[in-house]
């Protein structure tokens, strides 16, 4: 019954991470006060790159469209853009990392910079793990 909106609901997916990882652009570059530093921006900013929505989102569209037979009509499409959006996370969730942990480090913040950086690797580690699956 829910055969046909498969490649549907995938598209769906990918165009949902779309808008969020826009967003998380916005959060990362465009201050939302005057307080608003981008080192702050940054520490948060790295989990709307590759937090869970960007990690399961990709890969929920791409089995989908693939792994369930028969393979949607676009399935290779929805895998190029997963590993697109992929890479895009990957490039900014580096910068959102480095500008928060060198920021952490510059304020004296050593168990912050240290903890923080290990929950990072976590995620980085997963994400990784299903990029490398989607590839």
């Amino acid at each position: 019954m829910t055969k046909p909106l498969r490649e549907l609901v995938a598209l769906v997916l990918l165009g949902a991470n779309a808008v969020l990882l826009f967003v998380g652009m916005i959060d990362l570059f465009v201050p939302f006060s005057d307080s608003s530093t981008f080192t702050g921006r940054a520490g948060g900013s790295f989990f709307d790159f590759a937090g869970i929505e960007g990690i399961v989102l990709p890969i929920l569209a791409v089995l989908l469209a693939t792994h369930i037979a028969p393979p949607v009509a676009r399935a290779k499409l929805i895998v190029q853009v997963a590993l697109l959006e992929y890479a895009v996370s990957a490039v900014f969730a580096a910068v959102a990392f480095l500008a928060w942990l060198f920021g952490e480090l510059a304020d004296g913040e050593l168990r912050s910079a240290f903890t923080g950086t290990l929950v990072r690797i976590a995620y980085t580690a997963i994400f990784l793990a299903v990029a490398f699956l989607v590839f």
